[in-house]
């Protein structure tokens, strides 16, 4: 737990910190490059939180906590929408890490997709696609396919 408690408190000093800098003298490319680090982080940091859920989830039950699900945990304790908290567990159960019955580490369900989004291979796919779309046969998959039918 101190290694996340340490990380978090640094997470917290560098956003102190950026949020009490003046943009105000920076260029246009260095505000550009300001935006893209700002992208990066914002597009890599869902992965820290599938870690959370999908390692909570395992720990103990929504009844546990009070709760009849873990969609009513993450509307409730963090008030989201119902839309966002199905999203979210969505995205944990498919890009989170898993753990099998004897306690061995899986890989995430969609393995290439959630090392993408940690890498930050997947920022313009964020937002212009769904998990949905991204469960749908990949290229490759496709090429074979087709392959096959000829």
């Amino acid at each position: 737990m101190a290694e996340v408690r340490e990380g978090l408190a640094m997470m917290r000093a560098g956003y102190a910190t950026l949020a009490a800098a003046s943009m105000d003298p920076l260029t246009a490319t260095e505000l550009l490059e300001v935006g893209d680090e700002l992208e990066t982080l914002t597009c890599q940091l869902p992965t820290q939180r599938h870690r959370m859920l999908t390692r909570l989830q395992a720990e103990t039950t929504a009844r546990a906590l009070g709760a009849k699900s873990w969609h009513n945990v993450l509307t409730v304790r963090w008030r989201l929408s119902s839309a966002e908290a199905g999203r979210r567990l969505t995205e944990a159960a498919l890009l989170g890490p898993r753990r099998g019955l004897t306690g061995e580490p899986l890989d995430p369900q969609l393995p290439a997709t959630s090392a993408a989004v940690a890498a930050d291979c997947a920022r313009s796919m964020r937002k212009a696609t769904t998990l949905g779309i991204c469960l749908a046969p990949s290229p490759l998959h496709r090429a074979g396919w087709q392959r096959a039918r000829r």
